[in-house]
């Protein structure tokens, strides 16, 4: 699953305009979507992709808070 994870955040990196502040229903707009692509080529258990939601939210969400807190002490 570790290395799904992977596969999907580099996706949803590459959907998002991370030069911006996202917002919430924007970031699990495209987690889901990326979500959704990649379960139609692989199996994902509805728990798997509740999972990934989750982690992938969190990840993101902790990458920006840590960006926009940088930017304000640089």
């Amino acid at each position: 699953m570790d290395e799904l994870y992977i596969k999907l955040r580099k996706h949803v990196y590459e959907r998002l305009d991370i030069g911006r502040d996202v917002a919430d229903s924007e970031l699990y707009e495209v987690i889901d979507a990326c979500i959704y692509d990649e379960s139609r080529n692989n199996v994902i258990s509805i728990r798997q992709k509740e999972e990934l939601k989750q982690r992938l939210y969190n990840s993101i969400k902790n990458w920006i808070f840590c960006r926009n807190y940088l930017k304000m002490t640089a």
